[in-house]
């Protein structure tokens, strides 16, 4: 079983216990985050059968099959969850693999990890479902009074059973809010209302559909908005914050808007990435003279300008053919027409996932074993480069003579 997800998590939980319990071998990740093609060269090597991923990685690994399959062979179920899993890639997922079953699973942590399950022999024609309730697990789906709803019409997700938390430590408002008495079931039960939006069409099947708050999945994270708020509202310059959720590039990111004095986007993004995770860390600043109110003085969230996509400044262009290269590379992965050699990665809206996209290709052109940590290490074209170069001298300079030949001919 390869445990993949940070023990912080707790996915973590039933990617170890369960194995052990069971006297299987669990491989545990590093913290550092693989490529796909070393989580691929792992599983080979560990002869791993079981794993479980979080949808956006997993569709980065899919992108590679047509070299990573083979790597993957010992595979006997791939579990994923954490965030809704995308039908398109299950497509390529079963041409390549079609021996290997998908299970998508859903839960929050209030009910002690995955709640419903749903397996996959193949890809659905629309929506991948999460699934009936596991277990003695029970799932309704209500409206705002807390009514069932019918067949196929959408509503709140509540959950019962008992593997429900008893609540939030030390918030007792909060706990009332979401751990409400269950009118289905036995006298002194109780509901988790998981604030998901689903639907369950005439086959039983739950789909889910979104949420019915401000909370959100970001890259399989589940993130509040305000706690980004909060941060981006103690830089030092900043009188004003907000942090809503919005699309850009096609994704659902994070865009934090502030009004201050002497800001740059720079300098928040460097403030924020200091005091915040990498999946709370917005993907795009905004700056303002001042944030946008109502008439009854509330933030005007509808007011707010959509954010730019990142550009790079007029800086230096790739000046090697590597610096071209790499360049060309972030350009592909962040959508942008053109990079300067000394703009940073993460300025420009890379994140961690990002960075496993850009690593993988890196590893292909260059044949270098190049790790996610290192666009952390190294942010710009310039660094990055340089390191990718002077790794290469290094291999080459432990190669043999007919070893060199050898790979000066190979692709001739």
């Amino acid at each position: 079983m390869l445990a993949f997800a940070s023990t912080s998590f707790d996915a973590s939980l039933e990617q170890i216990l369960p194995a052990l319990s069971t006297g299987a071998t669990v491989l545990v990740r590093p913290d550092d985050i693989w490529t796909p093609q070393e989580l691929a060269a792992r599983v080979a090597a560990e002869r791993v059968t079981v794993m479980e991923l979080t949808p956006s990685y997993w569709t980065e690994l899919v992108a590679g099959l047509d070299t990573l399959a083979p790597h993957l062979a010992s595979l006997r179920l791939l579990v994923t969850g954490g965030e809704a899993l995308p039908a398109d890639p299950l497509r390529r997922w079963f041409a390549h693999l079609p021996e290997v079953p998908v299970v998508n699973t859903y839960g929050p942590t209030e009910r002690v990890i995955s709640a419903p399950a749903h397996p996959l022999a193949g890809a659905p024609a629309g929506r991948v479902p999460i699934g009936r309730p596991l277990g003695g697990r029970r799932a309704y789906v209500v409206d705002p009074l807390g009514e069932p709803v019918p067949l196929g019409v959408p509503g709140e997700l509540v959950i019962g059973g008992p593997e429900t938390a008893r609540g939030y430590l030390g918030r007792p408002a909060l706990t009332a809010a979401r751990f409400v008495p269950d009118p289905f079931g036995a006298p002194g039960g109780r509901l988790y209302r998981t604030g998901d939006v689903v639907r369950r069409p005439g086959d039983g099947e739950l789909e889910f559909l979104g949420r019915n708050d401000d909370q959100v999945k970001i890259r399989g994270f589940r993130v509040e908005p305000g706690e980004a708020e909060a941060v981006l509202r103690g830089h030092p310059g900043v009188r004003g914050a907000a942090v809503v959720v919005r699309t850009l590039n096609g994704e659902t990111v994070l865009v934090g808007y502030a009004a201050g004095g002497g800001l740059s986007e720079e300098s928040l993004s460097t403030h924020c990435r200091a005091h915040l995770p990498h999946y709370l860390v917005p993907s795009a600043f905004v700056l303002l003279d001042s944030l946008p109110l109502t008439v009854q003085g509330k933030l005007d969230t509808a007011a707010l300008p959509e954010p730019e996509t990142p550009a790079p400044r007029a800086g230096v262009a790739p000046r090697t053919p590597a610096e071209t290269v790499v360049a060309q590379i972030w350009c592909e992965v962040l959508d942008l027409p053109r990079i300067g050699v000394h703009d940073d990665f993460f300025a420009l809206g890379g994140h961690s996932l990002r960075a496993v996209a850009v690593a993988s290709r890196l590893r292909t052109a260059f044949d270098c074993p190049l790790q996610v940590r290192d666009l952390f290490a190294y942010p710009t074209v310039e660094r990055l480069t340089a390191e990718v170069e002077r790794r290469l001298l290094e291999l080459i300079s432990q190669m043999s003579d007919d070893e060199i030949d050898l790979s000066l001919t190979a692709g001739l």
